[in-house]
């Protein structure tokens, strides 16, 4: 546990009473899927591992059965995958989770989970450096079109 938290990047906590097991065995596959280590862990096990990497997790964030989602990668893909579960699926409830090294409440879960992907910052660069470029292509293209067009109407005049 101890060696978990100290490679994730982002933890994330949940409650998921309520959730069928055939909901938590599709919850775990779509997480697993991005390399994203899920499971339920004893609690106090969780809290000692924390608090010998340096952590204070306040007994009170835990306030129902817990599982928790290690992600090792990036730091927002399972807050997304999270919520995106939990908005299908009521049950679900985001408790919390560790982000930079630090305890992080339920908002600032659901703000990472709404930063864009790296690859969705990625697309939207290559679009802007390319909006430039395709917007004087289009209007070289426009002006040489009128060129033509001018030049048209000034050859068919001295015939």
């Amino acid at each position: 546990m101890r060696d978990k938290l100290s490679r994730a990047k982002t933890v994330v906590f949940l409650i998921y009473a309520g959730l069928s097991v055939k909901e938590m065995t599709d919850l775990r596959r779509k997480l697993e899927a991005e390399g994203i280590d899920f499971g339920v862990y004893k609690l106090t096990l969780l809290s000692k591992a924390a608090k010998e990497n340096g952590l204070e997790i306040d007994p009170a964030i835990f306030s129902g059965p817990t599982a928790v989602a290690f992600n090792y990668q990036d730091e927002i893909t399972a807050a997304k995958i999270i919520r995106q579960f939990g908005r299908e699926h009521e049950a679900l409830q985001l408790e919390g989770g560790i982000f930079e090294n630090k305890v992080i409440g339920i908002d600032q879960v659901k703000s990472l989970a709404a930063i864009p992907s790296k690859e969705e910052l990625l697309t939207k660069l290559v679009g802007a450096i390319q909006a430039p470029a395709y917007g004087l292509v289009s209007a070289l293209k426009g002006n040489l079109n009128k060129l033509a067009f001018i030049l048209n109407s000034y050859y068919q005049g001295k015939k």
